[in-house]
């Protein structure tokens, strides 16, 4: 499954193709620190695509956000 935005988002929130990301880092007041993309079914086969790092401001708004692709060469 791409990221709903991934063609009209720009190069810099790109997201590639998955099949299920894990959020981590999310609190009362924000969403997740980091979500990470994965391909493959099982916890022995899949593979990470990318990692996206999030922070946020003193009003729980998006900061900054990093979209990150491993160099996997079937990507």
């Amino acid at each position: 499954m791409a990221h709903p935005l991934s063609e009209d988002a720009g190069s810099a929130f790109l997201i590639p193709d998955h099949d299920y990301q894990v959020h981590s880092g999310t609190s009362n007041d924000h969403g997740p620190t980091q979500v990470l993309y994965y391909v493959g079914g099982d916890s022995v086969n899949k593979k990470l695509v990318a990692t996206e790092t999030i922070t946020y401001d003193s009003n729980n708004f998006i900061a900054t956000r990093k979209i990150v692709w491993e160099n996997l060469p079937y990507v």
